[in-house]
């Protein structure tokens, strides 16, 4: 009963990889530094092409909304409730809409007094 490893448990130190000549190890680098490149590039393009989208969609809605002249900016409708007016008592049959008054605008003069 022996805590400790045996003989033929002992754990294995990794073998020393051989050193590599130069010129292979140059070429290495320059494949892994090339993998690199093409990996930046493609996560760039791919970050660019979905900026590009995320900004044509939805101004493609609002240019359409707008050129089709749906601009609710302009809008005339206006969805307040529309409440029935009070009949008066001397005629209940007969309901009156409410009168608008409008004015002709104030004439601009360019003289000053």
């Amino acid at each position: 009963m022996t805590a400790g490893p045996t003989q033929s448990q002992a754990p294995r130190a990794a073998a020393p990889r051989p050193k590599l000549p130069r010129e292979v190890a140059l070429r290495k680098a320059e494949r892994k530094k090339a993998a690199r490149r093409r990996r930046t590039g493609r996560i760039r393009r791919g970050v660019a092409v979905l900026s590009v989208g995320a900004f044509i969609g939805p101004f493609g809605v609002i240019f359409t909304q707008l050129a089709l002249g749906r601009d609710p900016a302009l809008s005339t409708t206006h969805k307040a409730a529309a409440k029935p007016s009070v009949a008066s008592a001397s005629s209940p049959s007969v309901t009156r809409s409410p009168t608008v008054q409008t004015t002709s605008p104030t004439p601009v003069t360019t003289q000053q007094s």
